[in-house]
């Protein structure tokens, strides 16, 4: 005989997550760098209805959902706690990771794993609106236009040959 689950056709039901019209739309959701918005997918995936402020993305557990690079996982993970998306619910140290709480999902009480109180709502705090985030790591121009563009440095003068009175002569 079957259980009652088995007969109704929902002993194996797939877990999913709800996002809401109002996340997908926000300025702040489209400001999102394609890297953020797989971190944010990848950490939705981790998210089972019960542990929101036990997730983490270290990159051992990143690695299994394919983020090669530690540095493009950090640089998501800072635009994503800049558009509070998440927010750390435990600073991690020597052999402990630091958790995070998904924002637009209340915050679940995890067995004293977390330092922040749970919630019956979600606080939602992605809702303020910001400037655009600027990536730290991205730098000036090497070669800037105008100037230089050799380089070693050292800049070539160019003659204008029609309005030179030393016609073809160059000078360095």
């Amino acid at each position: 005989m079957t259980t009652p689950k088995k007969a109704k056709g929902r002993a194996n039901v797939k877990a999913f997550v709800q996002l809401y019209q109002d996340l997908l739309w926000h300025p702040n959701y489209l400001k999102l760098t394609h890297r953020a918005v797989r971190l944010l997918n990848d950490l939705f995936a981790h998210y089972n209805g019960g542990n929101n402020g036990d997730l983490s993305a270290c990159r051992t557990l990143m690695k299994v959902r394919g983020w090669t690079s530690g540095s493009s996982l950090d640089y998501a993970l800072q635009e994503l706690l800049y558009y509070e998306f998440v927010k750390v619910s435990r600073h991690g140290g020597r052999n402990r990771p630091t958790l995070l709480a998904l924002t637009c999902f209340p915050i679940d009480e995890c067995k004293g794993k977390h330092d922040l109180r749970p919630t019956v709502a979600a606080t939602n705090e992605y809702k303020v609106t910001k400037k655009q985030w600027q990536n730290p790591r991205r730098k000036q121009k090497r070669y800037p236009t105008g100037g230089s563009t050799y380089p070693t440095g050292g800049s070539m003068n160019v003659v204008n040959l029609s309005t030179n009175p030393r016609v073809g002569q160059w000078r360095p």
